[in-house]
């Protein structure tokens, strides 16, 4: 049986109602299980569950495969092992392996290979090796060495007067006859050592007479003819041997191979010291006795008695080591008092005002009516807060566009999701982007002049039609539904009638697929496709459609001015004249013929494989920019580390030059010189690292500028007028000192390098292009992304769709130089649906603030079910 989640997968039991139902009473049936199911959801799930890919088969291993795929899988490995597998052995290895207690399958059949690996029986096909050793891979030939394909004819058992394991069977006393000793008659216990059933049962002592075989046509084997006993290398084709010159083909007997035949053929209780037990059917095939011996019953509740007595023992012991050697007797309280009770309850209450308070608090802060551990939460949960209200929030949603300023109103959402569908598959239809306006203002166009965009759109749309076309057998199902539709209805002298219309349709041409569709075609191959394809439920307004098509009002030669009946008129000379909103609904038939053709499948391909770039492209982009970040990191650390550096260099210089300058040869300075020489000192520092220090003013931690004057003392107290003048004049006749005697002080290097500046700007350079790829990125990917299936941005806390259509599909948001590009250059909403409104309603009983609320936060801009409404400018 195959496994899920490494258990077998159970069949469900019938129904009982099912036993005492009426044998007419339909049922739902699994041919594979036999399950019998009496409604079609309890079938239908049971079949969606075999058809997950969460099964296993159970024989050969393989997993990720449905419950089907796995039961032929096992059958297949079953009826591969049955062949393979020795047929005279099959019975011996299910004997042995009977009531036997053994722990691991894998002990099992270690066991029985060590018991049958040098015993064989009788017509069992081997080999038989000459110059082979035991040692020796049984597969290599060398010269004058040979294996021979043999079948064993007989078994001769050595001459002994008791079977093999100790004891002889009822039978062979009574007739005492020695020679119906069974072969290898050792199926008693597996865990009884190698050594000791040898010894019992000796396999070199048998004699095994050999018959030499060939094989057949579609792998069969016949014995070789005439039969002459000898050695087999001197031609002849029988001969006897023993257990040492035999071998059998590993692809029929190897532990592999045994262990898959025990664990098709076994089972085992999932109880403690459960012995295999072979399977009824199989046991009875075989003749296998199914009732277990007693001194296996009782060697199992032994087993058993022993398991649960360890168990016992560690229970015991655990409870000892937990419980405490002494428990002190529980103290019992004393009745409250009536005092005490109403203490208790003003306390009760009071705590519970104190979370009423406390309740309403939070509400007014967070705006949630309920408290909760995590964000986000459901909309309809939060309101608006008094602080929000108080800071000057909206609390009405602006009014938007609504659908009511739309020429066909009920036409607005065909009218958006044809143009949607045009741009997006533009590649496929051969035309470029254009605005929504712009289609607008086409579909308005009524003068006989044609109309461009018209002329384009329509020609790329019918040509890659024609797929959808030759893929459907030609009938006229337009000119059907019309009769069907239509032939009880009345007719008026304002509508062509009907028998006219199907006579005028039924003899226009066809096979417009097989000629050029161009500008002065298309109203044509239009016809022929409405008459082809449509269908009075797929386009309600086929009749008015094909009447203004293919006819006039007949003009009256008397009186102009009147009109006598219809008559016939081409197509291309009356499409402009078509009312707005029936121009739209072609528009709309076409794209949702055109969805099923070739060329809108080819460009959704190729919107996967460009998905897919974009994926490799994007993960290689992340890679880089976390690369140049933590580049980045390091050098900005560097440079920081090396500025620290310098700032301590020039705050010693300057101390040690001000100490310096503090003892001249004809005056001694005091403090206050002291320190202006150190400003002084520091200012030509400053001026000298300043070309450095400009290229690094961006960058976090190189304001050394800043930090250098921040370590200059501070200045002193406030002095008098007179002391001033004597401190200038000191200061005058050391300057003039200093440039007689002291040489020019050298310059201060910057402590980072140009090569270090250019490699900084450089890596921020590489910063910046790549977060700008990523971001073009983003752009594309959403082109492509929606290009399948449109989806809306969101939803607001109303269910209220938010849709925005443009840069989807053959659409971009950016030209070449980057400026913004728009399709329809609005932000549009559709209404909630009647589920939608379904669920608002639901919450709503549970709080009838939720639909005063939508009154209050929308305001007049409540939508309908579906309504859809726009906004144009972000101000709105």
């Amino acid at each position: 049986m195959p496994l899920a989640r490494r258990k077998k997968v159970l069949i469900t039991k019938d129904d009982e109602s099912l036993q005492e139902a009426d044998p007419d009473t339909p049922v739902y049936y699994i041919k594979q299980t036999g399950e019998i199911f009496k409604d079609y959801s309890s079938f239908s799930s049971r079949m969606s569950f075999y058809g997950l890919k969460i099964f296993q088969c159970e024989t050969s291993g393989k997993g990720n495969l449905t419950f089907f795929e796995a039961l032929e899988s096992e059958k297949t490995e079953a009826r591969v092992l049955d062949a393979r597998f020795p047929e005279p052995l099959k019975a011996a290895v299910l004997r042995s392996v009977q009531w036997q207690v053994v722990g691991r399958l894998d002990h099992l059949v270690e066991a029985v290979y060590e018991r049958f690996k040098d015993r064989y029986f009788e017509g069992e096909r081997v080999f038989v090796d000459f110059g082979l050793s035991s040692a020796e891979d049984d597969s290599k030939e060398t010269p004058g060495k040979g294996r021979y394909s043999v079948q064993i004819a007989s078994v001769a058992s050595p001459s002994k007067s008791v079977s093999t394991n100790g004891k002889r069977k009822a039978s062979q006393m009574e007739n005492g006859d020695d020679e119906s000793i069974v072969p290898h008659d050792i199926y008693g216990d597996l865990k009884q050592p190698v050594a000791e059933v040898n010894a019992l049962d000796d396999p070199k002592g048998y004699t095994y007479n050999v018959q030499l075989v060939e094989e057949g046509p579609n792998g069969t084997f016949s014995v070789v003819e005439p039969e002459t006993h000898g050695d087999l290398r001197l031609g002849n084709t029988t001969m006897d041997v023993h257990c040492d010159l035999i071998s059998r083909d590993r692809l029929a007997f190897s532990k592999s191979i045994l262990k898959r035949f025990i664990r098709e053929c076994v089972d085992r209780d999932a109880a403690v010291a459960s012995p295999w037990i072979v399977k009824a059917d199989i046991a009875s095939k075989y003749n296998i006795n199914q009732n277990m011996p007693e001194e296996v019953r009782r060697g199992v509740d032994a087993m058993k008695r022993l398991e649960s007595d360890k168990r016992k023992k560690i229970i015991e012991s655990k409870e000892t080591t937990t419980v405490s050697p002494s428990k002190r007797p529980k103290r019992t309280k004393p009745a409250p008092t009536e005092e005490e009770k109403a203490a208790k309850v003003k306390e009760e209450e009071a705590a519970k005002a104190k979370r009423e308070r406390d309740e309403v608090a939070r509400q007014a802060l967070t705006g949630c009516k309920r408290a909760v551990a995590r964000w986000p939460i459901e909309d309809l949960d939060v309101s608006i807060t008094e602080k929000e209200k108080s800071s000057g929030k909206p609390l009405v949603r602006p009014i938007p566009h609504r659908i009511s300023e739309f020429p066909a109103p009920d036409s607005f959402e065909p009218l958006l999701m044809a143009w949607n569908f045009i741009t997006t598959y533009g590649h496929a239809f051969n035309v470029s982007p254009f605005p929504l306006d712009m289609l607008e203002a086409a579909l308005h166009h009524d003068t006989p002049e044609p109309c461009f965009l018209i002329d384009c759109l329509h020609t790329g749309i019918i040509s890659s039609c024609r797929s959808v076309s030759a893929a459907i057998t030609k009938n006229q199902v337009g000119v059907t539904s019309l009769v069907n539709e239509y032939n009880d209805e009345m007719e008026t002298d304002d509508t062509v009638g009907l028998q006219q219309l199907v006579q005028s349709l039924t003899a226009f041409g066809s096979g417009w697929e097989k000629k050029a569709v161009n500008h002065e075609t298309w109203c044509n191959a239009l016809v022929s496709i409405l008459k082809e394809h449509a269908t009075v439920q797929t386009m309600p307004t086929m009749r008015p459609v094909l009447s203004h098509l293919l006819f006039q009002p007949g003009q009256d030669e008397a009186n102009p001015e009147s009109t006598t009946g219809w008559v016939s008129a081409r197509p291309r000379e009356r499409y402009y004249s078509l009312a707005f909103d029936l121009k739209i609904s072609i528009l709309a038939f076409l794209c949702d013929l055109s969805a099923t053709g070739k060329a809108v499948h080819n460009a959704m391909e190729t919107c996967e494989t460009s998905i897919t770039e974009m994926r490799k492209e994007k993960l290689e982009l992340k890679k880089e920019q976390k690369r140049l970040a933590d580049q980045l990191a390091t050098l900005t650390a560097e440079r920081r580390k090396a500025m620290n550096g310098a700032k301590k260099g020039k705050k010693k210089t300057a101390e040690v030059e001000s100490t310096a300058d503090a003892t001249p040869p004809e005056s001694v300075l005091s403090d206050h010189e002291s320190d202006e020489l150190v400003v002084a000192a520091v200012a030509d520092l400053s001026m000298d690292t300043a070309p450095s220090e400009a290229a690094s003013d961006e960058l976090p931690g190189s304001s050394a500028m800043s930090d250098i004057i921040r370590t200059t003392p501070t200045r002193p107290g406030a002095r008098s007028a007179r002391a001033s003048l004597r401190f200038k004049a000191h200061d005058q006749a050391r300057l003039a000192n200093e440039k007689k005697q002291k040489p020019k002080k050298q310059e201060v290097r910057s402590p980072t390098t140009k090569e270090d500046d250019d490699e900084l700007r450089n890596c921020q350079d590489d910063l910046a292009k790549i977060d700008r790829d990523l971001e073009m990125l983003e752009l594309d990917f959403r082109q492509y992304l929606l290009l399948a299936r449109m989806r809306p941005m969101g939803l607001d806390r109303f269910h209220c769709k938010v849709w925005w259509f443009d840069g989807v599909g053959c659409m971009t948001l950016l030209d070449q130089n980057g400026d913004y590009l728009y399709g329809t250059g609005k932000l549009f909403i559709q209404g909630p649906s009647e589920d939608d409104l379904a669920l608002i309603d639901t919450k709503a009983k549970a709080d009838p603030s939720i639909g005063l609320r939508r009154e209050v936060e929308e305001g007049e801009g409540i939508l309908g079910v579906g309504e859809w409404a726009w906004y144009e400018t972000p101000e709105e």
